[in-house]
């Protein structure tokens, strides 16, 4: 029962980081989003996001059975967390990014959340495996 929710982390963690990137990047035409914050999400960077959610994808049945994997993306959604925490301590011009453009506004405002969320669902994977391979 509880393997059920391994699959559906991680169809949406890659749906997240596919096609919700390819929304709010405009097909990877905002430059707005990508001038906003060029360290961490540049065309490279943003392309990188959308290859680590192929990654989830390809690596859905084997978070079944090696606690691992869910582990290391764990890691890399607790790396985007922090870059977001440390975003919101910084002096970034939230106003001016939603006057040019409010999906580039929005997408700041939510990945720090949404990283956060899939970080705590990803541990959960881990130990949904560990538990379960415990109890064998």
């Amino acid at each position: 029962m509880a393997f059920k929710i391994i699959p559906s982390v991680y169809y949406t963690a890659a749906f997240a980081n596919t096609i919700g990137v390819l929304i709010f990047t405009k097909g990877l035409t905002n430059q707005t989003l990508i001038n906003s914050h060029p360290t961490l999400f540049s065309q490279f960077g943003i392309i990188m996001v959308m290859v680590w959610g192929l990654c989830y994808l390809a690596c859905t049945q084997a978070a079944q059975v090696q606690k691992r994997i869910s582990l290391i993306f764990a890691l890399e959604k607790c790396v985007y967390l922090i870059s977001w925490v440390l975003l919101l301590q910084s002096d970034f011009d939230w106003e001016s990014l939603y006057q040019q453009d409010v999906l580039a506004g929005l997408f700041y405002s939510i990945y720090g959340v949404v990283d956060g969320i899939y970080m705590l669902l990803f541990l959960y994977c881990a130990y949904t495996v560990h538990k379960t391979k415990s109890s064998h």
